[in-house]
């Protein structure tokens, strides 16, 4: 889900609507109030403010009790309402945390992540490049 919404999403007459990439050009992102890229302290609002946000989170809120399989790929952990939501909804499996490596360090991350998702059991993986992650149905 993309959680933070996308450029992708206009309103027209008050009502969101889809337009393709093409026609994405000169939008300028005046008429779409359905991507967040603010400050974490703003984020909430602007989801709540948002018909197209609102129904991932919705929708987010529905499977994540039921998920056997919950995988982060390329979130740091910043977003407190998406931590909240994890640590009070998911199920006590495994949530793997796919991360890029840079200077991070792995002990450190699993402890950052710790104490972001509480009891949780996490599974943080390191790698130079996320986008090489193929281990999807563990």
């Amino acid at each position: 889900l993309h959680l933070h919404g996308s450029p992708l999403f206009v309103d027209k007459n008050s009502n969101p609507k889809k337009i393709t990439r093409a026609n994405l050009r000169g939008k300028h992102g005046s008429s779409s109030i359905h991507l967040v890229l603010t400050s974490v302290k703003f984020k909430r609002a602007i989801i709540q403010n948002s018909t197209i946000l609102k129904s991932y989170w919705e929708k987010m809120r529905t499977i994540i009790p039921t998920s056997s399989n919950i995988i982060l790929l390329g979130y740091g952990g910043e977003d407190i309402h998406l931590n909240e939501l994890l640590r009070l909804m998911a199920p006590n499996g495994s949530i793997r945390v796919v991360e890029y490596k840079g200077e991070n360090d792995q002990a450190k991350r699993e402890t950052y992540w710790q104490e972001n998702l509480g009891e949780l059991n996490v599974e943080v993986t390191l790698l130079d490049n996320i986008q090489d992650f193929r281990d999807w149905h563990r």
